[in-house]
């Protein structure tokens, strides 16, 4: 079964940081609502928000593009992996952790605003591993004939 997915627009968080800024980048990549989006984000800028406040964003943009299901579906047993169909779904379901990875890196330069540059920068660097991973099983996918986003996870 497939859950209803909730828009960022449904849940209001708190206000955006300045345009121009590193807060401001990580919030729109949260929040950002398309593959498309989350796939391909800009390069982050330079810039910080003096004084930012920590930001507590309730959850992740998700548009109609992402599928949620109610459930994990078990991929154990190589049985399991023989149909193209069920190595799609894994496939998607590793898409998926490289994603939440990357929200979270985006989450935590949001809440710890207080970070020192060195650390700020280390997890711009994890956060693009994360997106060049993203990246990689998103094109695994579509050399497989699978769109993303077609498979619950």
């Amino acid at each position: 079964m497939v859950c209803a997915v909730q828009t960022s627009e449904e849940a209001p968080d708190e206000p955006a940081p300045p345009e121009g800024t590193l807060q401001r980048w990580a919030f729109d990549y949260v929040r950002a609502t398309t593959w498309e989006e989350k796939l391909a984000p800009p390069p982050p800028p330079d810039a910080v928000e003096e004084a930012a406040p920590p930001r507590r964003l309730r959850r992740p943009g998700r548009g109609p593009g992402f599928l949620l299901s109610e459930h994990g579906h078990r991929s154990t047993g190589s049985s399991k992996l023989r149909s193209p169909v069920a190595r799609a779904r894994l496939i998607h379901t590793f898409l998926h952790h490289e994603l939440q990875a990357a929200e979270l890196i985006a989450w935590a330069l949001l809440a710890f605003p207080e970070a020192p540059p060195l650390l700020r920068r280390g997890l711009l660097g994890v956060f693009r591993d994360e997106i060049r991973h993203l990246g990689m099983y998103a094109e695994l996918l579509t050399e497989r004939g699978h769109a993303i986003g077609s498979v619950p996870v």
